[in-house]
């Protein structure tokens, strides 16, 4: 804004799913998503990784198996997620990247789930889990103001199959202006600044 003062910014947020639409037919210049080889955009689209960031274990403070789990990781030991089979999973649908990527991941851990609630917004997801109305699974960038929840508690679970991109998307061969380039750098820098962000040493 101080450098393009006669430069309009419009931020705008839509479904990860719409984003896609959004770049392709020109009505934004660029996206910051999490992207996956299972979800494609088209051909005419760039998908250029800022950094791969990892997807946490959330979980009410006040949960049981949450204590368990960090005894366990306090001791070295590999969380036993079997231990989540009996609660309620509140994932984001699996037509989005992250909800894809951590399917995928409980699928291949032979998981299965007696309930499982569905959504697409993640501060919905936290605020479900904040009410110790299930777990779920989230990019650490959608958790930066974990402090301020201090009910919340996340795991990393050290699993490289729980490692995701965060992509700018924008449109092969088009034209992006000074204004738009700088703004596509400022997004790169903050989230290379962000990416990874460090967990605390004692979770609870």
């Amino acid at each position: 804004m101080q450098r393009y003062p006669q430069t309009r910014i419009t931020l705008s947020e839509f479904p990860v799913n719409e984003l896609f639409t959004l770049v392709s037919n020109d009505t934004v210049d660029f996206a910051v998503m999490n992207t996956s080889p299972e979800i494609s955009g088209g051909i005419d689209l760039v998908q250029e990784v800022i950094a791969y960031e990892r997807i946490l274990l959330v979980m009410h403070r006040a949960d049981p198996v949450a204590a368990l789990f960090a005894q366990q990781q306090a001791h070295g030991e590999e969380i036993d997620l079997a231990e989540l089979q009996e609660k309620r999973f509140i994932s984001l649908n699996r037509n989005l990247a992250v909800g894809r990527h951590v399917n995928n991941f409980l699928e291949r851990k032979h998981l299965t789930f007696l309930e499982r609630l569905y959504t697409t917004n993640n501060a919905t997801v936290l605020n479900l889990v904040a009410k110790g109305l299930g777990f779920c699974f989230l990019v650490e960038t959608g958790l930066t103001d974990l402090y301020t929840r201090p009910e919340l508690v996340m795991f990393d679970l050290h699993a490289q199959d729980l490692m995701i991109p965060l992509s700018i998307v924008y449109k092969m061969n088009s034209y992006l202006s000074p204004a738009v380039q700088d703004a596509m750098e400022l997004v790169r820098q903050y989230y290379l600044h962000t990416i990874p962000i460090a967990l605390p040493a004692d979770p609870l």
